[in-house]
């Protein structure tokens, strides 16, 4: 991995204040930023935030940050793109998950202490790969056992008329 230059991590730190925190919503007290105001524009405010969110993903790409660091940081992205496509709720998880601030954090702890942060990332990315599939097998067993039913109920023919 290349060195992160603290201007530029400084860059992505702002970039993240821009999507995530940079306006405040006087009444309530909560921050909110672009991408919690673009994503209430249906379908296009979501897939808008959810490209300028990849900002900081392509970075580490470019610096070499490890893998496991990348996969945790697309883990974030994900969340945030998938579940902010939900209607209202999806909304207030994106003021509320700042995605792109948890990722600048992420590459600033790994410019700190990459081996901590390196090991942790892998661990919760072999976590949500083992939890794929897990729901994956669990999906085929179900689907199995549905369609030995139907085939049973198939060959079992129309019932007797009374």
């Amino acid at each position: 991995m290349r060195t992160l230059d603290p201007r530029d991590l400084e860059r992505l730190r702002a970039f993240a204040r821009l999507l995530d925190t940079r306006f405040e919503i006087p009444v309530l007290r909560v921050r909110i930023g672009l991408d919690g105001l673009i994503g209430l524009v249906p379908g296009v405010g979501d897939a808008l935030g959810g490209i300028l969110a990849m900002w900081p993903i392509a970075f580490a790409l470019r610096r070499g940050v490890s893998r496991a660091v990348i996969g945790r940081m697309l883990v974030n992205w994900g969340l945030d793109v998938v579940l902010g496509l939900v209607p209202l709720a999806g909304d207030v998880f994106d003021i509320f998950f700042r995605a792109t601030s948890r990722n600048v954090a992420l590459l600033e702890a790994h410019a700190a202490r990459p081996g901590p942060v390196e090991r942790a990332s892998l661990g919760l990315v072999a976590g949500i790969a083992a939890a794929l599939v897990a729901l994956v097998a669990a999906g085929l067993w179900v689907g199995l056992v549905v369609l030995r039913a139907v085939l049973a109920w198939l060959q079992a023919g129309p019932p007797p008329a009374s």
